[in-house]
């Protein structure tokens, strides 16, 4: 099994050094970063419990192999989706690039959660 650590490391370091030199303030990207945070802490168990549940109701095999092929494919799609914005933001103010990194970093850790 491969290790996704090193890559949330990479994009969490440098992302933010990325993001200030374009423009975007240093304690705004802390503050999504944290805010991201306390997402996740609430969005892994409902994805969790969500996962669970389907896989509880479940009896056949072909089914759930169906239904985990679908969830993976969706969370690499988000997750996938979400490393192309962070990392290929558009041109804007520094109050936009913010709001785009917030949503860019939100995606990505919803995304991750699902894989």
């Amino acid at each position: 099994q491969i290790s996704t650590v090193p890559l949330l490391f990479f994009v969490i370091v440098h992302i933010q050094v990325f993001y200030e030199s374009i423009g975007a303030s240093f304690q705004s990207l802390l503050l999504f970063i944290t805010l991201s945070k306390a997402f996740d802490a609430l969005w892994d168990p409902f994805i969790g419990y969500y996962t669970d549940s389907i896989f509880a109701h479940t009896t056949n095999d072909d089914s759930l192999t169906k239904t985990r092929l679908r969830l993976t494919l969706l969370g690499s799609f988000v997750f996938s989706s979400s490393l192309v914005f962070l990392f290929s933001p558009p041109v804007f103010s520094s109050t936009a690039l913010t709001a785009w990194f917030a949503f860019s970093y939100i995606l990505f850790t919803m995304g991750y959660s699902v894989l």
